[in-house]
């Protein structure tokens, strides 16, 4: 499915005002977003985990003298990072789920609520204007039957916890964990993926932003 790059845009307006609140000037411009922008946004949508080193940046190619931008220090204390990934799936022997194509208008999956599992993200990577999740987890021996057809990212934007100001991000497995507290980033419908007992399966989900010219 066709994935469009986020493209921002906004207007800088300058008034003079009397001291009796007459306007008597104006001037609305557009604004221009210089290369660190995306970077800075993207930056502030990663999560913090636990061993990732607080130190990566995104590649820097031009030798211009341009900064260098890092996602800072212990990744947002804000519930609006991409923590999770949810994933749909059928099981062998089940009919095949009739699933429409993703729109932006998506709030929920769309497989039946007892066939999503939800996965923490395990990993980030990042490139000039880019950022990539990485969730990956081992097979069980009560999964193997599992045909993941669907994925989303999402965010603990309506909060499922904090410990002294820092987003605590819930284990799936553990009782702080509130699914109906998610919502939803990305979504996105894909080939059924199944695997044996032991292996694994990596989801790597590559979120980009256009360069500004």
């Amino acid at each position: 499915m066709q994935s469009n790059a986020l493209s921002l845009q906004g207007l800088v307006t300058v008034e003079v005002i009397t001291p009796e609140g007459e306007t008597i000037y104006k001037s609305t411009k557009n604004n221009t977003l210089v290369k660190e922008a995306p970077k800075i946004l993207l930056g502030n949508i990663l999560p913090y985990i636990m061993g990732v080193s607080d130190s990566r940046s995104f590649s820097n190619t031009a030798n211009d003298g341009r900064p260098t931008i890092s996602p800072g220090d212990g990744g947002p204390n804000s519930t609006l990072a991409v923590s999770y990934v949810s994933l749909g799936y059928y099981e062998d022997g089940e009919p095949d789920p009739s699933l429409a194509p993703v729109t932006a208008n998506d709030l929920t999956m769309q497989v039946a609520s007892n066939r999503i599992a939800y996965k923490i993200i395990t990993d980030y990577t990042l490139d000039q204007y880019s950022a990539s999740y990485v969730a990956s987890f081992t097979i069980g021996s009560g999964d193997e039957d599992r045909n993941y057809v669907e994925a989303a990212l999402m965010c603990p934007a309506l909060a499922m916890g904090s410990v002294s100001g820092y987003m605590d991000i819930p284990d799936p497995e553990g009782g702080m964990f509130d699914s109906t507290k998610l919502v939803m980033f990305a979504h996105q419908i894909h080939s059924p993926v199944q695997a044996n007992e032991g292996n694994t399966i990596k989801y790597t989900w590559t979120i980009s932003m256009q360069e500004p010219s």
